[in-house]
């Protein structure tokens, strides 16, 4: 949905590193279920690749969800493992579906 006041300038991209594990699941299965309904959701401007960067924004989602998942399970390393996925995908991601660099850390 775009922005109430600016309906011509989409809402920014989901900021996932706030959200909890249960969260992140269900942004992913959203994405899985129903890709293109959910990308006209998050970018409703289509602009192009939006239902591939919705998937790659649920791949990282189910990453990080892991990582949580797996830190409350007391292995950090698989934690890890999880996060460096996510920081090796969210490159790829096209820039209207990045988040800012502060709400990153």
């Amino acid at each position: 949905m775009p922005c109430p006041n600016f309906p011509y300038l989409p809402l920014p991209p989901p900021l996932l590193a706030g959200l909890s594990a249960d969260e992140l699941s269900a942004f992913w299965q959203a994405g899985y279920d129903q890709p293109v309904r959910r990308a006209r959701q998050l970018f409703p401007t289509q602009p192009p690749g939006y239902v591939a960067a919705t998937r790659a924004l649920g791949r990282i989602a189910l990453a990080r969800a892991c990582a949580l998942d797996e830190l409350l399970a007391g292995h950090p390393r698989r934690a890890a493992a999880h996060l460096a996925t996510c920081a090796q995908r969210y490159p790829h991601l096209p820039a209207y579906a990045r988040w800012p660099a502060a709400a990153n850390d």
